[in-house]
């Protein structure tokens, strides 16, 4: 008998709705409906609470359900990643704040690392925290240490035209949100989203470039928009032969469930 099954069964057996049984374990009637079809499971935390709960022991509870066990696995080496991934820019920062130190008496171009580390830190501990549309969360946290590195590039780059700096910054910004946006909220399939983003990546290019005062049919501007043609070319017919035999299109909808289930 899977877990699903054995929680389905001890919640009828105390007489309990799904909603019932969430208020509980303080969590939602659609998780808990996640978890009795197999559609997502309990972590640890919430499965000590289904073991006292139910007054059963954890290997009571998970026995015969190997899916589960390896879904326990998975989060393991999940977790370490993570721990690593945190890991990486603490160490970077500091480092870079002995070093600057240590050569300029002074903190000068280490704040332009610490912003940076910063701005990963909150996108990698704001996208694990948050219970659904991990990326497009992760990002509106993300905006506070961005600003922060902007300013820190000024500081320490004199010649530098911050504001139009800014207004690239937050054009190509917006544009970034729109793929987030298309990939966790809309149902476009995978091909149909890059070629919705190589659509928007001409006119961005164009006031990109109108902005920076550069000529519109240079060299420089043709030969990014053929490439950008040849691109969008190459999507449309991967798209058009399914290419990959759905493959791409399959993780997304996969991950799509999981962002838009997982409470």
């Amino acid at each position: 008998m899977s877990l699903g099954d054995k929680i389905k069964e001890n919640r009828a057996k105390l007489s309990l709705t799904q909603e019932e049984l969430g208020r509980e374990l303080h969590v939602s009637r659609q998780t808990i409906s996640n978890w009795e079809v197999g559609r997502s499971y309990p972590d640890i935390e919430s499965l000590i609470l289904l073991s006292d709960y139910f007054n059963l022991s954890l290997d009571k509870l998970l026995r015969e359900d190997t899916k589960m066990v390896s879904s326990l696995k998975k989060r393991s080496i999940s977790e370490t990643i993570y721990v690593l991934l945190i890991a990486c820019p603490n160490i970077g920062g500091l480092t870079s704040i002995i070093v600057d130190l240590a050569i300029n008496k002074q903190l000068t171009w280490s704040q332009i690392v610490l912003s940076s580390c910063l701005f990963l830190l909150t996108f990698l501990i704001a996208f694990k925290q948050t219970k659904n549309y991990h990326l497009l969360k992760a990002s509106f946290a993300a905006g506070i240490p961005l600003f922060l590195l902007f300013f820190s590039v000024k500081n320490n780059t004199r010649d530098l035209d911050f504001a139009l700096l800014l207004k690239i910054s937050v054009l190509w910004f917006l544009s970034y949100l729109l793929l987030v946006y298309l990939i966790e909220r809309s149902k476009l399939p995978f091909w149909n989203i890059l070629i919705v983003i190589m659509l928007v990546s001409f006119p961005l290019e164009a006031i990109t470039r109108m902005l920076t005062h550069e000529n519109l049919l240079g060299f420089a501007a043709l030969l990014s928009n053929f490439f950008n043609l040849l691109i969008t070319g190459a999507i449309v017919f991967a798209y058009q032969t399914n290419l990959d035999k759905g493959l791409l299109n399959h993780l997304l909808t996969n991950y799509r469930q999981y962002t838009q289930t997982r409470k």
